[in-house]
């Protein structure tokens, strides 16, 4: 929010909050309602005609383009601007000012509370593995400035599903900054646990943890159930037929679709004269030998 000049309003107005940024969610469309959020004349305001980029209004004064309430999010963390005071009196307002009063205020400190991008990212966490496959260990750490942490020392405890634990350091990538790579083969299967320990000066004492499954693949762990409500789907999904193999005796002929597409030749050896001329050429021949060893 650009500095704004202090000011009072000649009439009563009301904010009109905004459905699709911090007010999204309003169960009771109380902020919804004509009456609801009302600014008294006199008080004192500061409201604002210019926003700075990256921010965006949450609450305008209605019919005009004065903005009350703004906010952007700043890092990891979200700042919020409010060009007025004494929100307290919307529940002296009316009836239904304290709804009013408490909907503002919950919907605003459940935005502010949000949190925005982690500071720790883990690459394993939650994948599913190999035995003897390579498994990266990969984090991304960000500082407090939420920058790449670049000075950082990461190490990595991997305990295995029988308890054995294996300390592994980190190295720093080459080809993203603030990325600590390494990689692990698991021996065992089941669920591997890594502890994840960040020391940096730019980032401080980070801890993180990640599981991943470590199990055994191949042609005989496929899973070949016979699965015919699968079956059936795919059939209507892609316009055929499913036909069970309980039925396949009374099956008469494979029925295709007619939006296939089908191409259908013959081949008429009497039509071509290749195919006659080597037919004299068999049969002279035959009359040939059939000369030269006397038979008629």
């Amino acid at each position: 929010m650009l500095p704004a000049p202090a000011g009072a309003l000649t009439r009563r107005e009301h904010l009109e909050a905004s459905p699709e940024f911090i007010f999204d969610v309003d169960p009771g469309q109380v902020l919804a309602s004509p009456g609801s959020l009302p600014v008294p004349p006199g008080g004192p305001l500061w409201l604002s005609r210019e926003l700075k980029r990256g921010a965006r209004a949450a609450a305008v004064v209605r019919g005009s383009g004065l903005t009350a309430l703004a906010a952007q999010s700043y890092g990891s963390g979200r700042v919020a601007y409010l060009g007025l005071e004494s929100t307290w009196r919307w529940r002296l307002a009316s009836a239904g000012g304290e709804a009013s009063h408490n909907a503002f205020w919950n919907a605003l400190l459940v935005w502010l509370a949000s949190t925005g991008k982690p500071r720790l990212q883990v690459a394993a966490d939650g994948s599913k593995v190999g035995l003897g496959e390579a498994v990266p260990l990969d984090v991304q750490v960000l500082g407090r400035d939420f920058l790449p942490a670049v000075d950082a020392q990461v190490t990595a405890t991997l305990t295995s599903p029988s308890g054995a634990s294996q300390e592994i350091a980190l190295d720093a990538s080459a080809e993203a900054p603030g990325r600590y790579t390494a990689v692990a083969f698991p021996e065992e299967v089941g669920e591997y646990r890594v502890a994840y320990r960040i020391r940096a000066p730019s980032s401080g004492d980070l801890d993180g943890e990640a599981h991943f499954l470590a199990r055994r693949v191949g042609l005989e762990t496929e899973d070949t159930a016979y699965r015919e409500d699968v079956l059936r789907d795919l059939a209507r999904v892609t316009g055929g037929t499913f036909v069970g193999y309980r039925d396949m005796d009374r099956l008469e002929a494979l029925p295709l679709s007619t939006a296939v597409p089908m191409r259908t030749a013959r081949l008429y050896w009497s039509r071509h004269g290749a195919l006659m001329v080597l037919l004299a050429a068999c049969l002279a021949a035959e009359w040939y030998w059939r000369r030269r060893l006397g038979l008629k």
